[in-house]
């Protein structure tokens, strides 16, 4: 049972299979066991954007980053469903329990560190879209996949790993001031995109102070 209904192919979401029912089965795992008790992804804007059409063959992966989804969140995300996975993909090495999810939180990891040095994003996540006059998460994914890397590896025992990518969530999550107060725009009742953009917002300032608390 998958939560959409959409030809969604694996790439360029992650490149760790290629196999696009594991990918939704997943998908479906985090949003049925995990995401519920801290909610810090608008699934509905997550799910549109994953399911809209994808770009050519050829594209790099860590270039497609959307609005609400990107490559790195969905290896974090296919990461913590293959927590509640019995599937055979969802392990790295077939049999052992203690490599669940890891093939796809490396691959996360790697396109954090690689986003990290190309050219820094600061102005772009610092701004206001002009059309909904909110803090805007630019980089939404990015930041809600550093979060979910995080978890991962704090519940893997990992002490380093979490701490390295623990500096890396909170320094960003500074840097979009989102630990400022701020009241809903007035396009909120007539936008359409503004809604989403303060829904989901608000939804991922929410969830990760529930799941941090």
């Amino acid at each position: 049972m998958y939560l959409w209904n959409c030809n969604t192919p694996a790439h360029p979401w992650t490149t760790v299979t290629d196999d696009a029912e594991l990918v939704a089965s997943l998908c479906t795992q985090f949003f049925m066991w995990e995401q519920p008790f801290y909610n810090y992804i608008n699934r509905s804007a997550f799910l549109e954007d994953m399911c809209s059409v994808g770009p050519g063959p050829d594209a790099e992966p860590e270039t497609w980053t959307r609005e609400f989804c990107s490559p790195c969140l969905v290896n974090a995300i296919c990461a913590l469903g293959c927590m509640s996975s019995r599937h055979p993909g969802a392990f790295k090495y077939p049999g052992d329990l203690r490599s669940r999810g890891h093939h796809f939180i490396e691959e996360a990891e790697r396109i954090v560190r690689q986003e990290e040095q190309g050219t820094p994003r600061l102005s772009t996540m610092q701004v206001c879209h002009s059309h909904t006059n909110v803090r805007s998460l630019a980089d939404h994914p990015l930041l809600q996949a550093i979060w979910m890397v995080m978890w991962f590896r704090g519940a893997a025992g990992q002490r380093f790993l979490t701490s390295e990518f623990s500096e890396r969530f909170y320094w960003m999550y500074d840097q979009l001031q989102l630990g400022k107060a701020f009241t809903r725009p007035k396009e909120y009742d007539y936008n359409p995109r503004a809604k989403l953009y303060w829904d989901a917002l608000s939804e991922a300032i929410w969830g990760f102070y529930c799941q941090d608390t």
